[in-house]
């Protein structure tokens, strides 16, 4: 099966989707599972702050368990190389871009 591309996401939905959900997530990111991905925005949440992150991927699911808040979202994610995604948040805070590197090892931020 190829990887997917581009893949939309929201928490605000049934648990039958939640898990069609995952199962697509896994089908993006199981070869990054055990990297670390580095994060960065320019306008993340309500105040539009710029923020640089990072944290190991432990599993498929902590793309957007890390980066999602607290609340109801969407989440668009276009892989742009084979390391490299852009990711887009809607929440009640309005939209927030990300862009995710996968690195090998740990890098201090």
């Amino acid at each position: 099966m190829s990887k997917q591309k581009e893949l939309y996401i929201t928490n605000n939905c049934d648990d039958f989707e939640w898990d069609d959900y995952l199962e697509q997530l896994d089908e993006m990111f199981s070869d990054h599972v055990g990297r670390y991905a580095v994060v960065t925005s320019y306008n993340h949440g309500w105040d539009n702050a710029e923020v640089l992150g990072g944290f190991e991927i432990k599993e498929t699911r902590d793309i957007v368990d890390t980066i999602g808040p607290n609340s109801d979202w969407n989440i668009t994610i276009k892989q742009l190389g084979k390391r490299l995604y852009d990711v887009r948040l809607s929440d009640h805070d309005g939209v927030s871009n990300y862009r995710v590197g996968i690195t090998n090892h740990y890098q201090e931020l």
